[in-house]
Order: C-alpha cells, then sequence, then structure tokens
C-alpha cells in the first residue's frame, strides 16, 4: 500500500504518492493540488483569482460592507447590439479564415482495445448502482461507435456563432440544449455539481466529526494505481487509457477495430464485428483480478466499488469530458469518479455541454479550423445532428437507452457532398425542432414546487437560460446557455 503526504514546491502544493514514507518527491508520484469548490476543504473564492468572472458579474456590497459578485442576466441587455454576430462561415467569405487541412478533433471517440469488453462487464455488474445514479444509460451510450460525414461538420462549424453558441441558419437559430444531451446522450442534469482537482493529502484520507471518510477509500486504490504504472512500469509521461483498461480489466478480447470507410452510401451496413448493445453475465473475479486488487492493496469488501470507480475515470477521459490530452487518464477525474461508484448523483450534462461549446468555439474563432485540433466529445454533436438533420441512417432494430444509439455503428452517416452539406445546416428548413421535447402536441405547465419528478425538473433545469459552469484543476470556465434564442 502506498502512502499520502503533501509537499511544498515553489511555492505550490502538492500530493505526493510515495511507496514508503521517507520517501522523497523524486521517487513518487507528485500532482498539484487545487482546492475544490465545495466541501469541507473548499476557501473563499477571491475574485482576483478568477478574472473572467469579471465578464459575467457585477460587483455589489452587502450591508457589511464586504463586496460579493452576482452573475448578470444573460437575457436582459440595456444596450442593443449594433454590431451583426460573426460566425465561421462569415469570416471565410470575408477572407479572415480559411479551412486549409481536414478538420482534426482531439475529442472524437476512437477504439481502445477491451473498453467495450470492460464496459459490458461493468454494465452487468454494477447495474443497481448505476441506475441509481442516472449513470446506466450515458455509459451504455459509449458501447458503441459514431460514424460522421465530414462534410456536415464543417458545415455545422461555419454557422456556429461563438457570442451566441448558437447555430445561425436561415431559418432562425437552433443549438444543442441540455435536454439534448440528456435525451440522447443519457447524461444526467439532476444531481451535485462535477469538478476535476486534486486533494490535499487531508482531504484524500481524512474523516470528519463522525468518523465518516471525506472521499470513499476507493479514491485511494485509484491513486495507488495510477502510482504503480506510473513508477512500475518507469513510464513518467502519463498513464493512456491503454494501460489503464490492461491493468484493471483481465476478461477476454471479442470485438475488433472499426473499419473506416469514406464512400457513397445508399444504405447502412447490416452488421459489424462491434457490440450489439447485448449485455452478457458479469464475470467473476479471477485469480488475475484478485492479483490487480492485491498489489495495490484493496481491501475485499471495497473491489466492487473500485473496480467500477476505476472505469467511471476511464470512460470520462475517453468519452465524455475528453480534452488536448486524448486517451490518457486524468487523475483530477478520481473524486468524481469514486463518488459516483459510491452512489453519488452528480449533473454531468452541464460540464459536457460547456466542453461542446468551447471545442466549437475554438473552432470558430480559428483562422485556420482545420487546424485548430479542438478537443470535446464530438461524438454527440453527431447525435443531435442525426437527430435533428436526418444525417445517419438509423440502426436496423430500435437500441434500448438513450437515442443516440440508434444512429451508431459504422457506416452509420449518409453521405453528403460539400455542396449539399451546406445546403442541409445553413438553410435549416430540414430541421426537426424540439425534436427531443419531453411533451409534444398539447400545453404543459411546469412549476417549481420542490415537487416535480427527477425528469420534470431535468427538463424544468434545460429550459431556463443560465449559465454553464465547470471547474477543472484551478481553471473556471463560464459559457452562456441560452435556449431562449433557441427553444420552440
Amino acid at each position: 500500500m502506498v502512502v499520502f503526504k503533501e509537499v511544498i514546491s515553489s511555492n505550490e502544493k502538492y500530493l505526493l504518492i510515495a511507496d514508503n514514507d521517507g520517501d522523497s518527491g523524486d521517487k513518487g508520484t507528485k500532482l498539484l493540488v487545487h482546492p475544490p469548490i465545495q466541501g469541507t476543504y473548499s476557501g473563499k473564492w477571491p475574485s482576483h483569482q478568477y478574472p473572467e468572472l469579471k465578464d459575467w458579474s457585477l460587483e455589489l456590497s452587502q450591508d457589511d460592507g464586504t463586496k460579493v459578485h452576482s452573475l448578470r442576466s444573460l437575457i436582459h441587455s440595456k444596450e442593443p447590439r449594433t454590431t451583426p454576430f460573426q460566425t465561421l462561415g462569415r469570416r471565410i467569405i470575408d477572407g479572415d479564415a480559411h479551412w486549409g487541412p481536414s478538420l482534426r478533433l482531439n475529442g472524437a471517440f476512437g477504439y481502445i482495445e477491451n473498453y467495450w469488453e470492460w464496459l459490458e462487464d461493468i454494465l452487468d455488474r454494477s447495474k443497481i448502482v448505476l441506475r441509481e445514479n442516472y449513470l446506466f444509460d450515458a455509459l451504455y451510450a459509449s458501447l458503441f461507435t459514431y460514424d460522421r460525414n465530414p462534410h456536415v461538420l464543417r458545415a455545422f462549424c461555419e454557422v456556429w456563432c461563438s457570442d451566441t453558441n448558437t447555430l445561425h441558419t436561415s431559418v432562425g437559430e437552433l443549438s444543442l440544449s441540455l435536454w439534448d444531451l440528456h435525451k440522447l446522450g443519457g447524461l444526467p442534469i439532476i444531481g451535485g455539481i462535477y469538478e476535476e482537482v486534486i486533494p490535499c493529502a487531508e482531504e484524500l484520507t481524512g474523516v470528519n466529526e463522525k468518523k465518516l471518510r471525506h472521499i470513499p477509500q476507493s479514491y485511494e486504490y485509484l491513486f495507488a494505481a495510477l502510482h504503480h504504472l506510473q513508477h512500475g512500469e518507469s513510464n513518467k509521461a502519463g498513464v493512456s487509457a491503454a494501460q489503464w483498461i490492461k491493468f484493471w480489466f483481465k476478461g477476454k478480447s471479442r470485438y475488433s477495430k472499426p473499419k473506416q470507410r469514406r464512400i457513397k452510401r445508399a444504405s447502412r451496413a447490416q452488421a459489424t464485428q462491434n457490440p450489439d448493445g447485448e449485455i452478457g453475465q458479469p464475470r467473476k473475479f479471477s485469480s488475475q483480478d484478485n492479483g490487480v486488487f492485491d498489489t495495490i492493496g484493496v481491501k475485499l469488501h471495497l473491489r466492487e466499488e473500485t473496480y467500477l470507480a476505476a472505469f467511471i475515470s476511464c470512460w470520462l477521459c475517453v468519452f465524455a469530458l475528453s480534452d488536448e490530452d486524448l486517451h490518457y487518464i486524468r487523475p483530477s477525474t478520481f473524486k468524481m469518479a469514486s463518488m459516483m461508484a459510491a452512489g453519488r448523483k452528480t449533473c454531468l450534462a452541464v460540464p459536457v455541454l460547456l466542453n461542446i461549446y468551447r471545442g466549437l468555439d475554438k473552432i470558430s474563432n480559428s483562422t485556420t479550423p482545420g487546424c485548430a485540433r479542438a478537443a470535446f466529445p464530438v461524438h454527440y454533436v453527431y447525435a443531435w445532428l442525426a437527430s435533428y438533420f436526418s444525417t445517419h441512417y438509423s440502426t436496423p432494430n430500435t437500441m434500448p437507452g438513450p437515442t443516440m444509439t440508434n444512429f451508431s455503428g459504422e457506416g452509420g452517416a449518409r453521405y453528403f457532398d460539400e455542396s449539399s452539406a451546406r445546403d442541409l445546416i445553413h438553410q435549416g428548413d430540414k430541421a426537426t425542432w424540439g425534436n427531443t421535447s419531453l411533451v409534444k402536441n398539447r400545453n404543459e405547465l411546469f412549476i417549481d414546487n420542490g415537487k416535480l419528478a427527477n425528469l420534470e425538473l431535468s427538463y424544468f433545469v434545460s429550459a431556463c437560460s443560465n449559465y454553464l459552469v465547470s471547474h477543472a484543476e484551478g481553471d473556471f470556465l463560464v459559457e452562456p446557455y441560452s435556449p431562449y434564442r433557441f427553444a420552440r
């Protein structure tokens, strides 16, 4: 078992993971600590620490003379806009940007050996806790491949406006909403705040006044596994998702890498070598599995929870919240992964949608968008396009779970050339407005009285204009969320 302690280097606090109490930083895994925004160890939010808040907030005086920040209204503006909104397409026409090479997206979920096999094992083994914390459908959606047409994605980016986080089409504005992510991808809207931070040693291992841990102990074991992989195999660059899966999952490989074909298709393939959605029986932990747990000292009664937490951290990094370090495990995800594995309900739709908005903004504002290398979970955009613009074939059989699974699989994307893709997206007249709406063809009144069911409350929240906020390793991210501009 490893030991955890704090070290100070260059006035920064680090979590040191070491084999022995006397080991120095050179022999251990050293990770930069950031204070959380929630919980016992959260501190006061100094305004100077997050200068971008000045763009979104007003400083107000309290009765006691202290200053606080209040978010500006997202809807009402006293000053009318006198300049037109800028889109990538307009900048290309004006000569301020050009596509250049093919669009490269670091956040496109690709094939990783044994990922699907591990996920199938998790979905059956941990289905009770995954149903309780609303994660089952979101994980199930990552059991499939998602095809794309590059011309459609380019046309989409050309009418994206980073000022409004909406598509500016000839018939009005459209955009991805929190509700879309919930219906299409199964991402929960109801739950606690999601954040990615490395904790101090006291938070990691400490208990409260009731002798209960601040964070589930599976959290420690994930760090122990990270330390084992980085130092036991002399890997200083970080731990890849492939290494992480190979360490934790000892089952058999059954699926092969999807074949990517960029040809005109009159229909989709009827069968592939990829998962078909059928979940088999869970494996019993083998001697190899137990050997992994023994290596990092996992207690017998915590092995199922730790196994689930290890997978959730992988899923967050490669599917739900991918970043520039695509297919590398971020230890900052361990806290949320452990808490979700222990049953905590967490709002994932907000950080995912924020991630998508920021990725699209990076492409839209680039002078060479084809080289922007934006990192975001673009498969949710594919699903949105499939649902609203019919850019994909439906699967031969209706799939259970979130809607995006019905557009999954090799050869799922319909063929569009550059011209037809632009006609489809830019004109917008073939879009299916409100395609994921909760209620259709009837009037419905939602009252926020504390008695709404989870589904209705999620819909109510998704319809309210507000701000998407995320905290990741010291970065405080804010994006406007404006369903009043595009809701129908």
